[in-house]
């Protein structure tokens, strides 16, 4: 009987991984190297892992629900529907992108033909899109937005921009997070028919 897999061994692999791309960039994200990193024999990162492309997924599957219970925690912090939309902003679209973060970009298109990474990304997708749709659905009972299109579509266009503006820094087009989140506040006022401010 094979013994049970560890999640905190599984964890401390992830972090050795995204310390090894953070440091040397993701070309170099090998078994040997995560193995050396992590004070560990190959065969421990394959007992976890099927291949270096699993590891990738780990890290981009780790940081996708980081990125989702970060924001769901802020925002149920936060009281006021308008500084909820403006949370979830901010959030979206940080001053500085973590390792993590830009790691994930950077992944993607490698270990996007897994089918496993596919359906977590959609997964992935359609929560953080119920986040916005949430907070918009609040707006809207309450008469604080009124949607100059579907709440559906807001909620996902605001995903897709700040998807973008996080990309357009991750390959060195733009570095200013400011922008993208002024960017998607003028977006958000327009569609929801209300000023939405700085958080």
């Amino acid at each position: 009987m094979a013994r049970p897999r560890e999640p905190w061994r599984r964890e401390q692999l992830l972090d050795a991984a995204v310390e090894v791309a953070t440091s040397h960039g993701l070309g170099a994200l090998t078994i040997k190297e995560v193995a050396l990193t992590a004070g560990c024999s190959p065969g421990t990162i394959h007992y976890h892992f099927d291949d270096v492309e699993g590891v990738m997924v780990g890290i981009v599957e780790r940081s996708l629900e980081q990125m989702y219970d970060g924001r769901l925690a802020a925002i149920a912090q936060v009281p006021s529907i308008a500084d909820k939309l403006s949370t979830l902003i901010d959030l979206g679209i940080p001053d500085e992108l973590s390792h993590e973060v830009s790691l994930m970009y950077e992944a993607i298109p490698v270990i996007r033909s897994r089918a496993h990474f596919d359906t977590a990304l959609r997964s992935y997708v359609e929560r953080q899109v119920s986040l916005y749709r949430s907070v918009i659905d609040a707006g809207v009972s309450t008469g604080i937005f009124s949607p100059q299109e579907p709440v559906d579509v807001i909620a996902r266009n605001l995903l897709a921009l700040e998807d973008a503006y996080d990309l357009y820094r991750v390959v060195g087009a733009s570095r200013d997070g400011a922008v993208g989140r002024r960017n998607l506040r003028i977006y958000a006022s327009r569609a929801l028919g209300t000023q939405i401010g700085s958080g």
